[in-house]
């Protein structure tokens, strides 16, 4: 039941995008969240750069996001349908401003990961992806969600992708440089824009546009998807997840 879910959040949502979501935060760590993390250990464990690093207190804010734990959080929300979702890209551009104000100097993996045109960084993975999408991008990144990260030591971050049915490919010209971006409500996209645009997020790319990269908000509410370690992490991460409008009977911590 998603009421057992905690999320460090605020209900001042703009009343145009509450048709959207109800509230977008962080994940606290409670009964419900427990059995998330207990999964997510299993998955892992034997490896503290996958597994999460000690034990949370009820009450704390889940921290030391990286990319194979937001991946399965992820999915382990949509196995498990509770009203919740973790953050998506484009939710992170368009909701900014309704982040609470712990967001800024925190990070948050998003739901997706990012593959650029060339070989690079996390090769394996990168080959990998592109044979399960069969995806070919020779100029045009793409993101894709909704993959599963398992434990594989024959991998070099020591974790691999299956394919699931909640998988999602979404190509994404917009990650071809640096730059501004801003949700687009009438495009319904994600469109390039001018520093001083209502809504602008500045992005940071691979300027080689190369391998297979992190997608996160950062501290200073960046989306950056140039970072190519995927398994950093510290007490600054969060969990960032979207409530769907119909689930506001979660109590809401401010």
């Amino acid at each position: 039941m998603s009421q057992d879910y905690k999320i460090q959040g605020s209900l001042a949502i703009p009343e145009e995008i509450r048709r959207s979501l109800s509230t977008i935060g962080f994940l606290e760590y409670s009964e419900r969240s427990k059995k998330l993390i207990a999964d997510l250990n299993q998955e892992f464990q034997g490896n503290e750069l996958l597994a999460f690093p000690g034990e949370f207190k009820t009450g704390q804010l889940i921290t030391h996001s990286n990319t194979p734990r937001a991946l399965y959080m992820a999915w382990h929300f949509k196995e498990h349908p509770s009203g919740l979702h973790l953050s998506t890209h484009t939710e992170n551009i368009r909701y900014k401003d309704s982040l609470p104000n712990e967001g800024n100097g925190t990070y948050s993996d998003l739901d997706g990961i990012p593959v650029f045109p060339n070989e690079g960084e996390n090769k394996d993975l990168w080959q990998r992806v592109k044979d399960i999408t069969g995806k070919r991008p020779k100029k045009t990144p793409f993101i894709v969600s909704g993959l599963k990260p398992v434990r594989d030591s024959s991998m070099d971050s020591d974790f691999n992708l299956e394919e699931t049915e909640h998988m999602k490919v979404e190509y994404a010209p917009w990650l071809k440089e640096n730059g501004w971006v801003k949700y687009d409500s009438k495009k319904e996209k994600i469109v390039r824009c001018k520093p001083r645009d209502e809504g602008a997020v500045y992005v940071v790319v691979p300027s080689d546009q190369s391998g297979l990269r992190r997608l996160y908000r950062d501290g200073s509410l960046y989306l950056d998807a140039g970072y190519g370690n995927l398994l950093s992490a510290n007490v600054s991460g969060r969990v960032q997840v979207v409530q769907d409008p119909k689930s506001l009977t979660e109590k809401i911590s401010e």
